[in-house]
């Protein structure tokens, strides 16, 4: 009967232990009565791998995603989708002001319980295009699954109804490919490093 009987509290502090040890998300949730709204920054900057790359400014909308991927009011999850940057140029060692194209991409936010700083993954590959002396140089900013999870750091702010997110990310994995990188003494790295303040309109976080 003892044996028994301390066989169940072990069992029970076990399992309590289990659950204490799983990783608790604090939620973002909509203040309007809206899953999505309006997100943008002012500048931007891309540094690593030998080129840097500055804009004035994104824009785009931010999502609030539960873990599965689908839209909800409240959920552990918010994508960041940039859609347009604005007047950016790119330099490296060798060449200045030249005129990328800075495709669409997403970064996916995600926090603990009672923090104020959320780790990202890169949902989708970024693209850097420009031309050096006339050959192609093209950045690549890799998903989550070929590296790009658990970017830190992000700050997270509420301000009334809305979200500002300072951004400060490192580690960020990137490859490079076209003649005109070999030419700029552009190459992958994956020490990257990003800076922004993003505000997102509708969403708060807990």
């Amino acid at each position: 009967m003892f044996r028994a009987k301390l066989l169940t509290i072990i069992v029970g502090m076990l399992a309590t232990l289990a659950v204490s040890a799983a990783p608790a998300f604090a939620e973002f949730q909509s203040t309007n009565g809206k899953a999505s709204g309006p997100g943008k920054s002012g500048p931007v900057t891309l540094e690593g791998g030998g080129a840097t790359l500055e804009c004035t400014s994104a824009e785009g909308k931010g999502t609030i995603q539960n873990s599965e991927g689908k839209e909800q009011l409240k959920g552990t999850a918010l994508a960041l989708n940039t859609e347009k940057w604005n007047g950016c140029l790119a330099k490296t060692k060798s060449q200045k002001g030249l005129k990328p194209t800075v495709s669409a991409c997403t970064l996916v936010l995600k926090q603990a319980a009672g923090e104020s700083k959320a780790k990202g993954s890169v949902a989708t590959k970024c693209t850097i295009k420009t031309s050096v002396l006339f050959f192609s140089c093209t950045i690549t900013v890799l998903t989550e699954k070929e590296g790009n999870v658990n970017l830190e750091k992000n700050a997270l702010e509420n301000s009334g109804g809305n979200l500002t997110i300072k951004a400060e990310d490192s580690g960020i994995t990137t490859t490079a490919e076209g003649s005109g990188c070999g030419i700029a003494e552009v190459k992958g790295s994956n020490e990257n490093k990003q800076k922004a303040e993003v505000k997102g309109e509708g969403v708060n976080y807990s």
